[in-house]
């Protein structure tokens, strides 16, 4: 019965992470008007759109580093 309710919540955090991505489109296409089908970034723009975004998040990841550590401190 245990690995049922993991299995439970593995797919709730898949769906929370579905909605996720489906609110992000929502906001994007009213913020921007467009999808990510459009055809005005070529290959450059769109590696170099990911790369910023995953500097930003090796930021976030540091930051939460830090304040997992101040709780293992305690």
């Amino acid at each position: 019965m245990m690995g049922m309710k993991w299995m439970m919540n593995e797919l709730e955090c898949e769906e929370a992470v579905i909605a996720k991505i489906r609110q992000r489109r929502d906001a994007g296409r009213k913020k921007y008007g467009k999808t990510m089908e459009r055809d005005d970034f070529d290959t450059e723009k769109w590696a170099s759109m990911l790369q910023e975004e995953l500097l930003d998040a090796s930021v976030y990841i540091e930051r939460l580093m830090r304040e997992l550590a101040k709780f293992k401190a305690k």
